[in-house]
């Protein structure tokens, strides 16, 4: 079974290279990579995503119903849990400022960029400023610019359910399942 973290770093992966269509962001898939994993580092401009946050937003929300398996034995109770991501978007390289700007201007304005984040079941709900935050290499500077992003999300999951064969009142013995 996949983590929830492997989930979802996957799914804002994909729905930030398919936004990027949208938003006319030149930057080819294989430039948007995660923080601390290591590599070297991209020739042209790239994109970080770093997750900087998961919160939990209440508790979770239990079914009434369980999900029945493939006997009366083999039932499960779905719960439901809603979480806010906070996302750190650095967009690095010759032309960051731009694709930077570009993004951070569209990823809540531009209905089929929102709707490639809703079709991952991702929300872009708040986002800070864009800031330039220059890097000073071995020769020469490279253009940085941040913005964190905000997603809601919920994760649904299911809990196995121990039944009730036998019940004893008063040393009577009673079966709850009639399974003859």
């Amino acid at each position: 079974m996949a983590t929830i973290r492997s989930v979802i770093r996957g799914e804002i992966r994909e729905a930030t290279i398919d936004a990027f269509e949208f938003c006319d962001i030149d930057i080819p898939p294989k430039n948007v990579i995660f923080s601390h994993n290591g590599g070297l580092e991209p020739d042209s401009n790239y994109l970080v995503i770093n997750i900087l946050e998961n919160r939990q937003k209440g508790r979770a929300s239990e079914a009434t119903r369980t999900k029945q398996g493939a006997t009366w034995e083999d039932q499960s109770l779905p719960f439901t849990v809603f979480y806010y991501a906070k996302v750190q978007f650095s967009f690095i390289g010759k032309n960051a400022l731009e694709l930077g700007m570009e993004f951070q201007n569209n990823v809540t304005n531009n209905r089929q960029a929102i709707e490639a984040y809703q079709y991952k079941s991702l929300s872009p709900v708040n986002k800070t400023d864009l800031k330039r935050l220059p890097k000073l290499r071995e020769t020469d500077w490279v253009e940085t610019a941040v913005f964190d992003l905000d997603f809601g999300y919920s994760v649904q999951r299911y809990q196995d359910i121990n039944w009730i064969e036998y019940i004893v009142v008063n040393g009577n013995t009673f079966r709850i399942v009639d399974d003859e």
